[in-house]
């Protein structure tokens, strides 16, 4: 610092001589060549004063302590006080249950099959046609009383030349004859079939 505050006098006197030679050269000609001389010489200090002071200055700049690294600072976790650690137990395993046996099913036999004798139904007869008294396919024995008084009387049954005859209310008839309302159908060894109207029916002597 007292290299500057010297080059600040020194410049500061040469300022003030500079103003002199200034005011003298105004005064005549020898003293402009004296001003010369001494503005050359100012200017030489002032060169020199400059110099110095940059060469203060840098020696203050180099000597300036370095600066210091800013403090660091660590901000530490406040850690949460560690909960206290619970230990629960592990669940018992469960019992082991084997399962049950399947049931053992028996197959059973179906028991044999009684076959039973098949019974034929009896059908009830059929129902016979009948009209005046006489019944379809039914047997009378002789005399047998007919409508409106046409009896029929069967005395007896009788062959001869290959044909067969009855003797029916006294007289010889034949297959086919009629006696009142009655037809001859057919002359057997025993008895002889009638038809009266739509009625079948059979007379025994």
């Amino acid at each position: 610092m007292s290299l500057v505050s010297e080059g600040l006098k020194k410049a500061h006197l040469d300022a003030v001589r500079r103003d002199h030679e200034q005011r003298s050269y105004l005064a005549g000609p020898r003293v402009v060549r004296q001003n010369s001389a001494m503005s050359a010489s100012t200017i030489m200090m002032i060169a020199v004063a400059s110099a110095a002071i940059a060469a203060a200055a840098a020696v203050i700049f180099l000597r300036k302590p370095a600066p210091q690294p800013a403090a660091v600072v660590v901000h530490r976790a406040v850690s949460a006080p560690a909960k206290p650690v619970v230990v629960v137990p592990a669940p018992a395993p469960a019992p082991v249950t084997s399962p049950a046996p399947a049931p053992v099913v028996v197959a059973r036999k179906a028991p044999p099959k009684i076959e039973r004798p098949i019974v034929e139904e009896e059908k009830a007869p059929p129902q016979r046609m009948k009209r005046d008294g006489f019944v379809d396919g039914e047997s009378y024995a002789s005399p047998v009383k007919g409508p409106l008084g046409f009896d029929v009387s069967l005395t007896g049954i009788s062959s001869s030349g290959g044909q067969t005859l009855a003797i029916v209310n006294g007289g010889l008839v034949r297959e086919g004859s009629t006696i009142g309302p009655f037809t001859v159908e057919r002359i057997e060894r025993t008895r002889v079939q009638f038809r009266y109207v739509d009625v079948h029916f059979f007379v025994t002597p």
